[in-house]
């Protein structure tokens, strides 16, 4: 692609067109960063197409926005194992999808590389797709791979034909961003491209961010004093978002102070919220417990929320927990992972790493001590400043910059 050279703020920049590519359709974190970073690099001379496998959520949102997208029906070459180990059978049954999907990915790339043609970088949003780093390798095009998630420990995500293999392919990377330390420690450290970058992700404008802390900084001395403190748990239900421990905590919780609720948002697994369901009419929290379902409007739940709790053991960042907080809304997170990278224990938030009983009484002292919760909520906006749309935008121009320029010579 000839390039064509532009003024931006006062620097001359070169004219790009990057292809993104998401994985799935569905409107949850790895698809929110990606749209917030295109939101920021809007403001960049960058000719941005979006990639889809299908249509849905995600297609909806970016004709909303006037973002052009294409839908490629490939595969992602992962499965779901719920355990570790699996059985003959299984595995058998597993290597036969996997093959089927390789072979249809492959007629895909045959098929639409031509789409590719006049792109200047191809940016794969998620480790769970391979097929960016096909067309990358097919077209030689500088490939940059987002590393949103730690693969078995937080989806419970098996690459068909073994992890080798997709460490084969991300060392033909140019760059991985990884989205947290926690990331790029167990997963980009030790790979190959000429490149390895930290960069959170986007959460918020600055706009918006100093919009929130002008309302909420001159309330802090009335933040406590609503009559119901309500705990939220906001994420798809299940085992590794581990919503049981919150429920378990809140039930010690309730026992000593008859002021708090609990807001379960989202939705997930049957088995595990009959679970839940089960657990809350045992113990006649049916009251204070209220089970949401899946909000399309998050901002109504950080309205009516006093603090979140993230209670993931294996958090990639943390999208939620950063998103609270730049509501002005506490969190008591889980001492492990993205999470701990975020909260400060006692600064801008509470860290627990033993279980719901200590859980249980982080609550209780968010409850009770009215002057710490307010020192908790200006410290929390203050820490979102490093998770802005903005910062986020630019370090990933700056990444495209370096990896035009390693491209060309």
């Amino acid at each position: 692609m000839e390039q064509i050279t532009k003024i931006h703020n006062g620097f001359i920049q070169p004219e790009m067109k990057i292809i993104y590519i998401t994985h799935y359709t569905e409107l949850y974190g790895a698809n929110k960063s990606l749209l917030n970073l295109l939101s920021g690099l809007s403001s960049y001379d960058i000719d941005i197409h979006l990639v889809v496998p299908a249509a849905g959520k995600i297609t909806e949102v970016a004709a909303a926005k006037n973002i052009p997208y294409t839908v490629i029906p490939f595969y992602n070459e992962i499965h779901v194992r719920e355990k570790g180990n699996a059985g003959l059978i299984t595995k058998i049954k597993e290597t036969g999808k996997g093959m089927i999907k390789f072979l249809h990915n492959c007629y895909i790339v045959l098929k639409h590389s031509s789409f590719f043609k006049d792109c200047d970088i191809i940016h794969v949003n998620s480790s769970a797709t391979f097929i960016g780093a096909y067309f990358a390798w097919r077209m030689k095009k500088p490939l940059i791979w987002h590393i949103r998630e730690f693969g078995w420990a937080d989806y419970r995500i098996k690459y068909n034909f073994g992890y080798a293999y997709f460490q084969y392919w991300l060392n033909k990377a140019v760059a991985i961003v990884a989205i947290s330390k926690a990331i790029y420690n167990e997963r980009v450290a030790t790979a190959r491209p000429r490149y390895k970058e930290l960069i959170y992700n986007g959460i918020i404008s600055h706009q918006a961010l100093q919009h929130n802390k002008a309302d909420l900084l001159h309330t802090l001395d009335t933040a406590s004093t609503a009559p119901v403190f309500t705990f939220a748990i906001v994420g798809h239900i299940n085992s590794e978002k581990n919503q049981m421990e919150a429920l378990q905590a809140f039930h010690l919780l309730q026992q000593r102070s008859d002021k708090v609720r609990l807001m379960i948002v989202g939705t997930g697994a049957d088995a595990y919220v009959q679970k839940l369901i089960d657990f809350t009419k045992a113990h006649h929290l049916e009251d204070k417990v209220t089970f949401t379902g899946f909000i399309e409007d998050i901002e109504a739940v950080y309205s009516s929320a006093s603090c979140l709790l993230m209670c993931s053991k294996n958090e990639a960042l943390g999208r939620v927990t950063i998103e609270a907080m730049s509501h002005g809304i506490p969190v008591i997170g889980f001492n492990a992972a993205g999470t701990k990278e975020i909260i400060t224990d006692g600064y801008n938030g509470f860290l627990y790493d033993q279980g719901y009983h200590e859980l249980s009484e982080k609550m209780l002292s968010l409850v009770d001590n009215k002057s710490q919760y307010a020192s908790l909520i200006k410290h929390a906006l203050d820490t979102v400043e490093k998770y802005t749309i903005e910062q986020c935008s630019a370090s990933v121009y700056n990444l495209y910059l370096k990896c035009m320029q390693t491209s060309q010579g």
